[in-house]
């Protein structure tokens, strides 16, 4: 059929595709022949099958899985086969001939556990807990409790939550920043955004995960009493600098039921930008650095969490530049500096 319509399209004048008076009679002349009837005749899902594959990028891929393992056939069931209360684990024994593999179960994914109650003379699943796996066994797969309303018990059903594994944190708080030649301010206003992805299935390691990290603060004038010099144009002196930090990172979770603690380091840039310079291309900056974390949080739901993080960075001030590549130039501006502590809230929200 694409060669068809290439090959009227290739004919212009009345054979045109464009043109709008000719489209119906062509459509009509399509509908005529036979292989269009044929293809009418085959059911959708084997015609449109290999077009919706070559549409699926691999993060609607991602999606359409989550959504397909969400529906009630596919969802992973089982019940609590062991309990482990000195370590808040339980356990599930699997069919033999089954592997947590052949399953698809993974580190760090996530169980509701449900139980089954008679109301109005219907049987009603209620939520009672949520559980993660942190071991895969011959046989047997370990989770960890997470939430739970009540002490989970023998033969409580655990229903699979799918999730993607990725999470999203807006955080609130401060963080030390300055200029060179000038006292930093160790807790100025900073807010940031957050991107974490699991690397349990990755490494084997539960509740670790990779960051990609944006903070940005307050901007920052140069004060009367700063007399280092640097080398370079001179900027205006309504000129301010904009803290901009972009960060690549580790993060290690514990859980005690739903209280987290957490370890991380992350490392990258603390740039900047320098405002009302007076020069025709606007200055930045780029200063490479270090943050040490420590945080702890509470698992509100399986998609929802709140926290508080606390560390310490470290940058070493840059030089600001203007112009482009092959033209830069040096600005007579103090770099940023940032040698102090990180106090942080955030919303941490599960996908």
């Amino acid at each position: 059929m694409a060669s068809i319509l290439e090959g009227l399209q290739s004919g212009g004048g009345l054979a045109d595709l464009e043109n709008p008076l000719v489209q119906p009679l062509i459509l009509e002349a399509l509908k005529a022949l036979p292989f269009y009837q044929n293809l009418l005749q085959q059911p959708p899902e084997q015609v449109l099958r290999q077009s919706a594959i070559e549409e699926l990028n691999e993060a609607s891929y991602d999606s359409l899985m989550q959504n397909i393992k969400r529906l009630d056939a596919f969802l992973l069931k089982n019940q609590i086969s062991v309990l482990q209360p000195e370590r808040d684990w339980v356990r599930i024994t699997l069919s033999p001939g089954e592997t947590a593999a052949s399953l698809g179960q993974e580190l760090d994914q996530g169980f509701k556990v449900m139980e089954y109650r008679l109301e109005n003379d219907r049987e009603q699943a209620v939520e009672i807990g949520y559980v993660k796996v942190r071991e895969l066994e011959p046989g047997q797969v370990g989770l960890q409790t997470i939430l739970a309303r009540r002490e989970l018990e023998l033969g409580d059903q655990l229903i699979e939550y799918p999730q993607l594994g990725y999470q999203i944190d807006i955080l609130g708080g401060t963080a030390a920043i300055g200029l060179e030649g000038q006292e930093q301010d160790l807790f100025a206003p900073a807010l940031g955004l957050r991107g974490a992805f699991s690397l349990a299935k990755a490494l084997n390691i539960s509740e670790l995960y990779g960051l990609l990290s944006f903070g940005i603060s307050l901007p920052l004038q140069r004060n009367a009493g700063n007399t280092a010099s640097f080398a370079g144009q001179r900027v205006s002196a309504d000129a301010m600098a904009l803290p901009l930090s972009l960060e690549v990172g580790l993060l290690k979770r514990w859980y005690l039921r739903q209280w987290m603690l957490e370890l991380g380091a992350q490392g990258g840039v603390l740039g900047g930008v320098l405002l009302n310079s007076g020069l025709d291309d606007t200055p930045v900056t780029f200063s490479p650095g270090l943050s040490l974390l420590a945080g702890t949080g509470w698992q509100v739901n399986p998609d929802f969490a709140v926290g508080l993080q606390g560390g310490w960075r470290f940058f070493v001030p840059g030089t600001w530049q203007s112009g482009e590549d092959s033209n830069q130039v040096n600005v007579n501006y103090p770099g940023l500096v940032s040698n102090g502590p990180l106090l942080q809230l955030y919303a941490n929200f599960v996908f």
